[in-house]
């Protein structure tokens, strides 16, 4: 596949230098914040340092409402091959990875739970390796656009470990349906772009050199909402996601468009656009 770097984002800024194992860019209102996985010789195999400064990259965001989503893609020729077993077990980065205590799992399981609670739109923007926790990464997004290349499979399965990590056993068969979920699960068979396309793992397919460009149109259009209204918008769909009664699903949604319509930015943000597309009709 084709080979990513920051050179291919000319619409945001120039990457800062505060992370070694990712890049963090701003598009120039800050609204919209790309995280770059950068380990592109290990096909951004994550290490304990790669998988802490991500996790501490969406915090830093988190609390940033200037930023409403955020961009998840891979440096060089794939996104994410997954744990670098090599390099964790040796301590790169100054903390040896032990995966029999619960403790550092939940460096690697604490990301997507991130992504999951956090405001702002996620959107993954993958190609070439997508695999077992590169895999789950991207599942753990609200979105997902991949290139040509793709190609993701659940790999623990493949290497004697059970075949679900970093939520991917919530994420997976919400998307596919169970028999879907346990096939690709179950034997670790590698899913390609067009396969993810029409199971509805991913919403768009483009080629490989234009994911980013894709995922910067989507991103913009999810910007064209309020931010509350956005905001409110992704709680709502994770709430359902996460087993919320339609009863209170509907309750929630009534309680969001009060909440929307009580809020001042949204009452400015409504003034315009009815200014836009409706200018001869009376005020609010």
């Amino acid at each position: 596949g084709t080979e990513l770097n920051e050179s291919s984002c000319k619409k945001q800024k120039k990457c800062t230098t505060m992370y070694t194992t990712i890049q963090y860019q701003e598009s120039d209102d800050r609204s919209i914040v790309t995280l770059r996985l950068n380990r592109p010789d290990k096909l951004n195999a994550m290490t304990i340092e790669l998988i802490t400064e991500l996790y501490e990259a969406l915090c830093k965001i988190e609390e940033d409402r200037t930023c409403r989503v955020v961009i998840l893609i891979g440096n060089g020729r794939g996104f994410c091959a997954g744990a670098d077993l090599a390099a964790n077990s040796l301590g790169v980065g100054g903390q040896k990875w032990d995966s029999s205590k619960i403790a550092n799992q939940k460096l690697f399981s604490r990301v997507p739970l991130k992504i999951a609670s956090m405001p702002q739109v996620v959107i993954a923007a993958v190609h070439g390796a997508c695999a077992g926790g590169g895999f789950s990464l991207a599942l753990a997004a609200d979105m997902r656009i991949a290139g040509e290349s793709t190609k993701m499979n659940a790999a623990f399965i493949k290497i004697g470990l059970g075949g679900c990590e970093m939520g991917i056993s919530h994420t997976l068969p919400k998307m596919v349906g169970y028999a879907n979920a346990s096939e690709i699960l179950m034997t670790g068979d590698m899913v390609n772009a067009e396969k993810a396309y029409r199971l509805g793992i991913v919403n768009k397919v483009v080629a490989d050199d234009q994911i980013h460009k894709e995922a910067l149109d989507l991103a913009r259009r999810c910007t064209q909402a309020s931010s509350l209204g956005l905001r409110l918008t992704k709680a709502q769909l994770r709430g359902s996601a996460d087993g919320m009664s339609m009863q209170t699903a509907v309750h929630a949604e009534d309680v969001s468009q009060v909440l929307c319509l009580n809020d001042e930015d949204v009452k400015e943000y409504l003034k315009e656009k009815v200014k836009k597309f409706f200018p001869s009709k009376g005020k609010l």
